[in-house]
């Protein structure tokens, strides 16, 4: 197999081609801090609307055990301490569970966000390198693994910053709850864990859209091709036939507009009536001898005759003359000599009855 190019060798932008084929194998940007944002905004969302209800859930299922824990011994004569305390995780668990699944699916949809739904057979096909240990020491301390390690550091940090100054300003906030009411705490650690959160989230925000435009750059840049292989995907993609019908569909397309689009500037439409159209004009000041300006055969004929009425350009039916205009002429060219005289009287008469001026 050969070798991988040199990365000083990419010097070229990655195709449309080389983008959607490695989108195709599950090479994709995707952004985790973009997922631990999703998260972050569902857990304030929980627990803005949620929390109440949540901590009296738990607190009617746990109260029981609190209530009948002289009851327990630590050998099994009446409970096993071990299947208390294990009844009492299962229903505390249970019921945080629509918590963890809106985390999950939270996180979920962010990462779907970032177009990363990509089903590839190459991602999960088993392949030896994967199992080489040098290359798996490569990757641990590749330049890519290093940066996002130094990004999680930051982040943790500055995190962490963020809890503690939070914390040094709540401070007293924290210390006056020992004389509120039972019932009032709740409520005060709802409001203290939304403000936290907040604060956290307006951090991640920043960390997530960084990322974001990293993992972009880093990815595009990735894919960026040596001059080879842009010529072999040119020869690859020309030799392609549906390819070649696809480009031949768009030059067809251009002409068709880039012909119609001429038809107001023209002074007279030459036409077969309905098969050849040639848009020629004449301004003295421009040159001794009519140009022709854009030329169509059927459906652009048709649609140069109908943009030719929009904007008042007489059109003029003289099959002879129009086929062989159509023959004769390529776009600014100018018409040859042998058809001065017919082109002189179409051109005298259009003058004559008004329909166009000689500084147009």
């Amino acid at each position: 197999m050969a070798d991988e190019p040199d990365e000083s060798q990419k010097t070229e932008e990655a195709s449309p081609k080389k983008l959607a084929d490695a989108r195709k194998k599950g090479d994709v940007p995707v952004s985790k801090e973009v997922a631990t944002l999703g998260s972050m905004v569902a857990a304030i969302m929980l627990i803005a609307f949620l929390a109440p209800s949540l901590v009296r859930t738990i607190s009617g299922k746990t109260t029981p055990f609190v209530a009948s824990i002289h009851e327990i011994r630590v050998q099994n004569t009446q409970y096993d301490v071990l299947a208390v305390l294990g009844e009492l995780f299962t229903k505390i668990m249970a019921a945080m569970s629509p918590l963890f699944l809106a985390f999950a699916g939270a996180a979920l949809l962010a990462t779907l966000g970032q177009n990363a739904l990509v089903f590839a057979v190459d991602r999960i096909k088993p392949k030896a390198e994967r199992l080489n240990p040098m290359k798996g020491l490569k990757r641990m301390f590749s330049q890519d693994s290093l940066v996002e390690l130094a990004k999680n550091l930051v982040k943790v940090g500055v995190v962490t910053g963020v809890v503690a100054l939070f914390t040094l300003n709540e401070l007293e906030n924290f210390t006056a709850m020992a004389s509120y009411d039972l019932n009032e705490v709740p409520r005060r650690m709802q409001g203290m864990v939304i403000k936290l959160l907040a604060a956290v989230l307006i951090v991640m925000i920043l960390v997530a859209v960084i990322d974001v435009i990293w993992k972009q750059m880093e990815w595009k840049k990735k894919q960026r091709m040596t001059k080879q292989e842009v010529k072999d995907e040119f020869k690859q993609t020309e030799g392609d036939p549906q390819i070649k019908q696809r480009l031949a569909e768009i030059r067809r397309s251009k002409k068709r507009k880039d012909a119609i689009g001429k038809v107001p500037d023209a002074t007279v439409l030459i036409m077969n009536p309905t098969h050849y159209a040639v848009a020629l004009r004449y301004v003295p000041s421009e040159g001794d001898a009519p140009v022709c300006i854009a030329k169509g055969r059927n459906l652009i004929a048709l649609e140069m005759r109908r943009k030719a009425e929009e904007h008042n350009v007489p059109v003029i039916e003289n099959p002879p003359l129009a086929r062989a205009l159509h023959a004769a002429l390529e776009e600014d060219q100018p018409i040859p000599p042998q058809f001065f005289k017919a082109v002189a009287e179409i051109i005298n008469y259009v003058y004559r009855s008004g329909q166009r001026s000689l500084s147009l």
